[in-house]
């Protein structure tokens, strides 16, 4: 078992994810990211509260 056909795919949808991503994003964000509703896309900022 050198050669794992499924593993090898993997690899192939992670690599793609990563060049298709923006580079400060992990592949699992653009989806999440891109939602402009997402309640952690609305967070106050700590610093802007005084």
């Amino acid at each position: 078992m050198a050669h794992d056909p499924y593993a090898a795919l993997q690899a192939l949808v992670r690599a793609e994810a990563l060049r298709t991503s923006h580079p400060e994003q992990r592949p699992a964000d653009p989806e999440r990211t891109a939602d402009p509703e997402h309640p952690r896309e609305q967070q106050p900022d700590e610093r802007d509260r005084g």
